[in-house]
């Protein structure tokens, strides 16, 4: 293990299995955050639900693409925090800079698309929206990082951290009858784990610390390449509700069953 935590030798292989259980544990919580939300609402609301947990899927999903770039930039060039000659960029910035933006694209734009999306809660589920897609910006890329020095440990720490905050936050919404209000909140909970792995991983903070070879524009030129083609998929995996919100108007009851159907056999390409 080096100065960054980064795992070597057996730890690495170790670090697989690690991670594979971390991915399996976030799929459960998944699983779980849409069996609770589904016991506790009604179809009609659950279509609501649907549709923002579609929709928070489809923008994260292509915010992974800071994930996969930031990843190749750290396993690419040679890890330092020191200021260096030349250009150097600190990726963790430039996911903050990216997710201000995103918030205020998708909050700016929503009066010309929140009513044809979001049946109820408009206001709360593009605050939410926006908030949470900003926050992953940072798990996301941070994400990356641990990826591209090798700390799979933390890397899955950091996963399932996301996963137990949302099934924590459905599990009270659940209990103390916040319905509709409680399952929006919990669909971005995960979004501030990042803050809580910082706050308590010294090697985490390290990672984050990192700086890569390359101007701002040279990151964000590869990193707009891997958001396209993360968007693509995200589209097919996540945005069915989504779109089906905005091509059929109300959905109510039926819409909601058709949701969890599809949310549910679909589940497993995620």
């Amino acid at each position: 293990m080096d100065a960054l935590g980064a795992e070597a030798g057996p730890v690495a292989r170790g670090s697989i299995a690690r991670v594979g259980l971390a991915t399996a544990v976030s799929a459960a919580c998944g699983y779980a955050v849409l069996y609770l939300a589904a016991r506790r609402l009604d179809p009609a609301d659950f279509s609501v639900f649907g549709v923002f947990w579609g929709a928070f899927g489809l923008v994260t999903g292509a915010a992974n693409g800071l994930l996969q770039e930031a990843a190749r930039e750290v396993r690419a060039n040679p890890a330092t925090t020191a200021p260096a000659r030349g250009p150097h960029t600190s990726p963790m910035r430039v996911a903050a800079g990216v997710g201000l933006a995103a918030a205020a694209v998708i909050g700016g734009s929503s009066p010309l698309w929140a009513s044809q999306v979001f049946a109820e809660a408009q206001g709360l589920s593009v605050l939410l929206l926006s908030a949470g897609l900003a926050g992953f910006c940072l798990h996301a890329t941070l994400l990356g990082m641990l990826a591209g020095v090798g700390q799979w440990g933390r890397y899955g720490a950091l996963m399932v951290t996301d996963a137990i905050i949302r099934v924590v936050i459905a599990t009270a919404a659940f209990l103390l009858g916040w319905d509709l209000t409680g399952f929006l909140w919990a669909t971005v909970g995960g979004a501030v784990a990042w803050v809580l792995m910082l706050t308590a991983s010294p090697a985490v903070r390290s990672a984050a610390r990192l700086r890569m070879p390359g101007s701002i524009a040279t990151f964000l030129r590869g990193a707009s390449h891997s958001i396209a083609a993360s968007g693509a998929s995200a589209i097919l995996v996540m945005g069915f509700p989504v779109l089906l919100k905005a091509t059929s108007g109300q959905l109510g009851a039926a819409g909601g069953v058709v949701i969890l159907a599809v949310t549910l056999t679909r589940a497993p390409l995620l």
